[in-house]
């Protein structure tokens, strides 16, 4: 997990640093529907661990996921800024897609009876909206239908 954990905060750092570079950008603009339906929701969720933590002790995973070490070292924190980053700087090419995937996976989440709906992939969710939140309320055409989706996941 330890090698996970390196390998894939440097991924992130390698693409968020590609994101300015025009010529770098388009091979990876290319991938981007494979990152935003694949990647992202796997990076961003909780992991095995942090759940199991939560379950056993709340109060030690509040610590944990507050403290500053955990904001440099883990998967969850480097995608969220790669996310933050790539919707300030390349919003018109994943905005929509991102948002378009998120409503389809609330919609699923919706449809799924409640005994067998997975609470982590809502939160997931959440955080991604949060992370994008100053960009997509900073747009008047989205601003409406942000606070709608937001209004929706917390019924």
């Amino acid at each position: 997990m330890y090698y996970y954990n390196k390998v894939a905060i440097k991924l992130f750092t390698f693409l968020k640093d590609i994101t300015d570079i025009a010529v770098l950008y388009r091979s990876l603009k290319t991938r981007i529907p494979f990152i935003i339906t694949k990647v992202l929701p796997k990076a961003l969720a909780f992991t095995q661990e942090e759940v199991e933590l939560w379950k056993e002790d709340p109060v030690q995973f509040v610590v944990v996921v507050h403290d500053m070490y955990y904001e440099f070292s883990t998967v969850r924190m480097e995608a969220g800024n790669f996310l933050t980053y790539l919707s300030k700087v390349r919003a018109n090419d994943i905005l929509g897609v991102f948002l378009n995937y998120l409503t389809d996976s609330l919609n699923a989440y919706e449809n799924t009876s409640p005994e067998h709906r997975d609470f982590l992939g809502k939160e997931w969710m959440l955080y991604a909206l949060e992370l994008l939140a100053p960009n997509l309320l900073s747009k008047d055409n989205l601003r409406v239908s942000v606070v709608g989706f937001v209004m929706r996941c917390c019924e």
